[in-house]
């Protein structure tokens, strides 16, 4: 493995900023590209593991999990990859402790999360929001959970995979208040970004963390981490490629006008299935094979203050109205709208 090339770097840079932009979080978050939202995932976790050992007065990196008293980490609904990349850290999938949510939702009653802290006063834990689940894209109340900080320490991760692009639309925005006050951030570029499989950010508060869990120390043809910058001293992978291109590629095309009426877009062809479903009277399904397929459908009923669809007993038909509808939003035509983001090289 060779060091990076400079000009490779200063592109990751430019394209992560960018995107930062994009989602109009705080210059205090720093990006790195992963493969997707489960290394993102697993990234992030990995960071929160890091401090909740410092609570401990345990340097986890260089001293394994073993040297921690047992973790607890909150959730109401996470993704799969969650529990994957907790088995993957050595933290075990039985350190999960599920949340009950509010009635008829996937987002988490925040009355729950306060009564556990109220019974566990002096635990730090990591909690992992959700901004967008995957069966129903039901959003946590991110700024509800944030303001407990104050009062509790715990590390707040958001798994907006899928719900972070709600953050380039006005009419949308208001799903993630408050997930710029979180410790770290999963954001999955494969989806409504527009580029190829595999690519997905991590953004974080707290780079230093993610160095003392991912640098290669001791490799003298890398340089030192701390004094030589390098982005693979700040996730899984030393091996890595070009994954900023793509996006940068993206992000000119489409810029954030682009972005915004193509999620607009693709919520309003939603919204006219979910109609179109429910003047056919088609009954609730038993089964949740395929729901993901009406993922645009939620932003438009959450807007509306309604509740969640029915879902159809045999959603195929479905998937592919929203494929249609996604591939639609890819020709809308914005191409050279990179205006709405600064760019100086």
């Amino acid at each position: 493995m060779r060091p990076i090339n400079p000009r490779w770097h200063l592109r990751w840079k430019k394209t992560l900023q960018l995107l930062r932009q994009l989602f109009t979080l705080p210059e205090a978050f720093e990006g790195v590209f992963v493969t997707g939202a489960t290394m993102s995932n697993f990234t992030g976790l990995a960071a929160a593991r890091q401090w909740l050992g410092k609570q401990y007065g345990v340097d986890v990196a260089a001293q394994g999990v073993g040297a921690l008293p047992e973790i607890k980490v909150l959730a109401a609904t996470p993704h799969s990859s969650v529990v994957k990349a907790l088995s993957m850290l050595g933290l075990g999938r039985n350190s999960l402790v599920t949340l009950s949510t509010l009635p008829g939702r996937e987002a988490v009653d925040v009355k729950a999360l306060e009564k556990w802290i109220a019974y566990n006063p002096d635990t730090p834990f990591i909690y992992v929001a959700s901004a967008g689940t995957v069966n129903t894209v039901d959003f946590d109340d991110i700024a509800a959970i944030a303001a407990l900080k104050d009062k509790h320490p715990f590390w707040l991760h958001v798994d907006a995979a899928f719900g972070g692009f709600a953050a380039v639309s006005p009419r949308f925005r208001h799903f993630l208040n408050g997930w710029e006050q979180a410790d770290s951030i999963t954001i999955d570029a494969h989806k409504w970004l527009n580029v190829p499989y595999d690519c997905a950010m991590l953004f974080s508060r707290h780079p230093l963390l993610q160095l003392d869990v991912f640098q290669n120390a001791g490799a003298a043809y890398l340089g030192d981490p701390v004094q030589n910058f390098n982005y693979i001293n700040y996730a899984p992978e030393n091996s890595r490629r070009l994954r900023a291109l793509p996006a940068w590629f993206s992000l000119r095309a489409y810029g954030a006008e682009g972005y915004r009426d193509i999620v607009e877009q693709n919520v309003k062809q939603a919204q006219r299935l979910g109609e179109a479903l429910e003047r056919r009277d088609i009954p609730p399904a038993g089964a949740r094979e395929d729901v993901r397929s009406l993922l645009y459908v939620q932003y438009g009923r959450q807007e509306a203050g309604g509740t969640y669809p029915h879902l159809p007993a045999d959603a195929r038909q479905a998937r592919d109205h929203i494929r249609y509808a996604h591939h639609a939003g890819r020709r809308s035509g914005h191409a050279g709208r990179a205006g709405e983001l600064a760019y100086d090289g």
